[in-house]
C-alpha cells in the first residue's frame, strides 16, 4: 500500500479527524517552471472515512475553561474536518452538526457540592435569551466579556433566585463557538437546583451530556481532537509534570507536528503522482522523484525517533509503576507507609502479613508514581501466601522500577532469587534497618553495591530524604529525555497508529528501491 492511507492514519490515529479521500483537480505539480494540473481519477473522487467521537472514562468533572468533562458516551457520528485542516481543493464539505446541537445546553462548570461560588454555564441560542429574561438588564449585562452583578429571577414566576455575577461570551469568540452565558452564583445546593429549574424553562434548553461542551467546541472548529485529549489530561493532571505535558498538548504542540508531517506527505505524493502521470509525456525534472524519496526518508526517521522514546509520555500520563520487593520482614510495608505519609499497610513482625498488592499513587518531585507494596518473597506451603508471592514476582517483572529492600543485619543470607532482581537501571536497592548494625559490619553483596544502594532506617527516618532524591532522579529519567525534549506520544493509541504509518513508509521506500511503484503506491488525498 506504500503511502496509501498513510495520511488517513496520521489524522485518524493522531487527531481522529474525518478525512475525505479524493483526487482533487486543484493540486499542482511543478515541472520545469510550468504548473500542470493533475487529472482527476474517478476511483478516488469521493470517499469519506468516518471516525467516532472518542468516549472517555472521565467522570463529568467540569472547569470554567472546559465546562464539562471530555468524552461522555456520545454515539458514533461523522465528524467534520477541522477548519485549519481543510484546503480549497477539497471536494468535500464539513458534515452538518447533529440535530441535538441546535438545543441549548447548561451544566455546572465547577465541582459539585457546597462551595462559596458555583459556576453554571449555558451554551447555545438560549444564552442571550436567558440573560434578557433572568436579569432584567440585558443591555448592561450583555457587554461581551465583562462581569456584571445582577439579580437573577425565574424567567416565568419572577422569583428571586440569587444575586450573581453574569458574563456574556457571544459566539464565535467563546469556548464552544456558540453564544455562552456564565452565572457565578453562591454554591449552595438549593441555589444551583433553582437555577437549573429556571434554565429548563427556556425554549429548547436541556442539561448537557457529559463532555458535550467540549464536543461542541470540536464541531465548531475551536479545538481539534489531540487538543481534546490534552484538555482531558489537564483536568486529570495531579502533578506538575503531568500538568505541563497536558498544557503542551492542549496548546497544539502535537497538532502542529502532525500538520507538518501531513504537509510533507502531501508534497511527496504530489511529486510521486507527477512522476507517474507525466514521466512518459512531459519533461520532468530529474530530482523530483528523489526529492520525494528523501522527504519520506526524513519523515520516517522523525516518526521512528518519536516512537523510540521509551514510552516517556505514556508513563508521565498514567504514572510510573514502582514495586517494593524483598524478603519478609525487611521493612517493605514500613517504607510504603513512610512514603505515603499514612498507615496504608499493616506492619507486623509476623512474616507473611502482606498477602495482596497494595497500590498508592504519589507525587514525587512533581512526577506521578504508583507505588506498590508486595508480599515477602520466600518458600511457603500456605496456599494464600503462595498466591501473594506469585503476584509479587509478576509485578516485580512488569513494573517500571523496582525498590529492592534488604535487611542490613541479614545481607550475608540474601535469597538468590531476590538478588537477581537487582539490575542497574531497573532497580534501586535499599538497605533498611541501618540503625541495627554498625557501618563497619556491613558486608554488601557486589550485585547490590554495583546498583548504588540507598541506606536508611524506616524506624528513625534516617536516609529517607536521600531516597526521595534518588527516586526523583529515577522518575525524571523515565519521564524526560536526556536532552530535555518533551515526548510527543502520550497514549497507546498514538503509538500503534504511528507504528502503522512507519510500516507504510517502509513499504513505499521499498517499492522505490525496487523501482516497482505505480499508481497504487499512494492514494490521492485532498483535504
Amino acid at each position: 500500500m506504500s503511502l496509501q492511507l498513510l495520511l488517513l492514519l496520521l489524522m485518524r490515529g493522531a487527531t481522529h479527524s474525518s478525512v475525505a479521500i479524493s483526487r482533487g483537480c486543484g493540486r499542482m505539480v511543478s515541472l520545469r517552471g510550468r504548473a500542470i494540473c493533475a487529472p482527476v481519477h474517478q476511483r478516488h473522487q469521493q470517499t469519506r472515512a468516518v471516525c467516532s467521537w472518542m468516549p472517555s472514562p472521565l467522570a463529568p468533572v467540569s472547569t470554567t475553561a472546559a465546562a464539562a468533562s471530555v468524552g461522555g458516551g456520545a454515539q458514533s457520528q461523522t465528524l467534520p474536518l477541522q477548519p485549519h485542516l481543510t484546503s480549497s481543493s477539497s471536494s468535500s464539505s464539513p458534515s452538518p452538526a447533529p440535530a441535538q446541537q441546535r438545543d441549548s445546553i447548561y451544566a455546572l462548570a465547577t465541582a459539585p457540592g457546597r462551595a462559596g461560588v458555583a459556576v453554571v454555564r449555558l451554551s447555545g441560542r438560549a444564552a442571550g435569551i436567558a440573560i434578557e429574561r433572568m436579569t432584567g438588564s440585558a443591555q448592561k449585562s450583555k457587554t461581551p466579556r465583562q462581569a456584571h452583578l445582577c439579580r437573577l429571577v425565574h424567567p416565568t414566576t419572577k422569583e428571586h433566585i440569587d444575586d450573581a455575577i453574569v458574563l456574556w461570551f457571544p459566539g464565535p469568540r467563546s469556548f464552544t463557538g456558540e453564544d455562552v452565558a456564565e452565572f457565578h452564583i453562591h454554591g449552595g445546593r438549593s441555589i444551583i437546583e433553582a437555577l437549573f429549574e429556571a434554565l429548563s424553562e427556556l425554549p429548547d434548553t436541556r442539561m448537557a451530556d457529559a463532555g458535550e461542551f467540549t464536543k461542541r467546541a470540536f464541531f465548531n472548529g475551536k479545538i481539534d481532537l489531540t487538543e481534546v485529549e490534552g484538555l482531558a489530561d489537564l483536568i486529570n493532571a495531579e502533578t506538575r509534570a503531568q500538568r505541563q505535558q497536558a498544557l503542551r498538548q492542549l496548546n497544539g504542540a502535537m497538532s502542529r507536528t502532525f500538520e507538518e508531517w501531513r504537509r510533507t506527505i502531501l508534497k511527496s505524493m504530489a511529486h510521486v503522482e507527477g512522476n507517474i502521470d507525466f514521466a512518459e509525456t512531459e519533461d520532468i525534472e530529474e530530482n523530483v522523484m528523489q526529492s520525494a524519496i528523501s522527504a519520506v526518508q526524513t519523515l520516517r526517521h522523525e516518526i521512528a525517533a518519536s516512537l523510540n522514546d521509551s514510552r516517556r509520555g505514556e508513563r508521565l500520563r498514567s504514572g510510573v509503576s514502582v514495586a517494593i520487593v524483598g524478603a519478609p520482614n525487611v521493612g517493605k510495608s514500613s517504607l510504603l507507609n513512610i512514603m505515603s505519609q499514612r498507615p496504608t499497610a499493616i506492619v507486623s513482625a509476623t512474616a507473611g502479613t502482606t498477602r495482596d498488592i497494595l497500590e498508592v499513587p504519589l507525587d514525587i518531585g512533581g512526577y506521578p508514581l504508583l507505588l506498590c507494596d508486595t508480599a515477602g518473597m520466600r518458600d511457603s506451603d500456605e496456599e494464600i501466601e503462595q498466591e501473594g508471592i506469585k503476584r509479587a514476582r509478576a509485578r516485580a517483572h512488569a513494573c517500571d522500577l523496582r525498590l529492592c529492600v534488604f535487611d542490613a543485619s541479614k545481607l550475608d543470607s540474601v535469597d538468590p532469587s531476590i538478588l537477581q532482581l537487582v539490575q542497574p537501571g531497573m532497580s534501586l536497592p535499599i538497605i533498611n534497618k541501618i540503625d541495627t548494625v554498625e557501618a563497619s559490619q556491613l558486608v554488601i553483596p557486589p550485585e547490590i553495591l554495583a546498583a548504588k544502594p540507598v541506606f536508611l532506617s524506616c524506624k528513625s527516618g534516617e536516609g529517607v530524604s536521600v531516597l526521595l532524591e534518588r527516586l526523583t532522579l529515577e522518575l525524571k529519567q523515565r519521564c524526560e529525555s536526556e536532552t530535555g525534549e518533551t515526548a510527543l506520544i502520550t497514549q497507546w493509541r498514538h503509538r500503534t497508529q504511528l507504528q502503522t504509518c512507519v510500516a507504510h513508509l517502509d513499504h513505499f521506500l521499498g517499492k522505490c528501491l525496487s523501482r516497482s511503484f505505480g499508481p497504487s503506491s499512494c492514494v490521492r488525498l485532498s483535504l
